[in-house]
């Protein structure tokens, strides 16, 4: 159990310290520190031991953020220790580093169908969501600074991510991917950050970038029971309302509302969603393109074939993508 030794200062900052040394000064600072060495902890991060033979321990800090409510009051202070990543030595303590994070568009088409069925939107956030992933690799680090003891000569040898690791996006991801895979869902061959499950009439869909995860689907009780299971697994705050991404002010939590929100400010994404029910009912009437292949699709969406070859890459992945949402989720 690690016990903090540093002395009692009377300053008191208002401001994010750059460093411990400042940040010892303040009393909500320490707090801050305190807990989230009592989360780590509490988590099994790391184990204190004595340093083997021909082992050399990574380093790690202290970043400190103020949260701030909406209305511009403090909300709470942050402090998050970091390990000194940059300091790994591929193949020895890391090796993959790679993790899928959602495609912008992706959010944008996933929000396009939601609304045009009025489906719901749930939105989760998963709390120090780096330190559920596990570390496979034997990987050692120094005590934190201010809970050493003068003259101690162990070492915190890790058992789960760490923020700041390189290999700690990539760990987390896998772990929440396992437990998806568990519950039925498949991973998206688009966009691996995406998942599908498919139980006859019941359509669910989870979106996940980083800690940040979006469900949706057409049964409210099913997507209850998911959200259960992923409460019971990890520690994750369910947000009522969706926040919008341009103001971070709460929306409600409909599809349709959020999709105007996303798409606020872009009249060429708009231009191109006004299409898209004329592509569902294309849909409807018999048209079925190649996976992939918009075919003679673009006269659904509006578009000349020179007029889509004009439109450069990132315009044309968005209208394939839109097509290919349209017809996998089979209206």
């Amino acid at each position: 159990m690690l016990a903090r030794h540093y002395s009692i200062g009377l300053q008191v900052s208002m401001h994010e310290p750059s460093n411990y040394s400042q940040a010892v000064k303040d009393e909500n600072w320490r707090q801050a520190m305190e807990t989230e060495i009592k989360a780590l902890e509490d988590n099994q991060t790391w184990i204190l031991t004595d340093l083997p033979e021909g082992k050399v321990p990574i380093g790690c800090k202290w970043v400190y953020k103020i949260k701030y409510k909406t209305d511009g009051t403090i909300e709470r202070y942050k402090a998050r220790l970091v390990a000194k990543g940059f300091t790994q030595q591929e193949g020895l303590d890391y090796h993959e580093t790679f993790a899928p994070v959602a495609k912008l568009v992706t959010l944008r088409c996933l929000l396009a169908v939601a609304a045009n069925q009025n489906w719901s939107l749930h939105q989760l956030d998963v709390q120090n969501a780096f330190l559920h992933g596990d570390l496979h690799e034997e990987v050692y680090m120094k005590i934190p600074p201010g809970f050493s003891r003068q003259g101690e000569n162990r070492v915190c040898k890790l058992q789960k991510s760490l923020y700041g690791l390189k290999q700690a996006s990539r760990n987390w991801f896998a772990k929440l991917s396992s437990a998806l895979l568990e519950v039925g869902f498949l991973s998206s061959p688009v966009d691996p950050s995406l998942f599908t499950r498919i139980n006859g009439a019941i359509k669910m869909f989870v979106l996940v970038y980083v800690d940040d995860i979006i469900v949706t689907g057409n049964d409210v009780a099913a997507i209850s029971s998911l959200k259960s299971f992923l409460h019971s697994r990890f520690h994750m705050k369910d947000l009522v309302d969706v926040k919008d991404p341009v103001t971070m002010k709460s929306v409600p939590a409909d599809a349709k509302t959020m999709g105007e929100v996303m798409f606020r400010g872009n009249t060429v994404m708009n231009g191109y969603l006004k299409n898209v029910e004329a592509t569902t009912e294309a849909f409807r009437g018999g048209w079925i393109p190649k996976f992939g292949d918009l075919g003679e699709g673009w006269k659904y969406l509006g578009l000349s074939r020179r007029e889509s070859q004009n439109l450069g890459r990132i315009r044309v992945r968005l209208l394939n993508f839109v097509v290919r949402f349209e017809w996998v989720f089979t209206f």
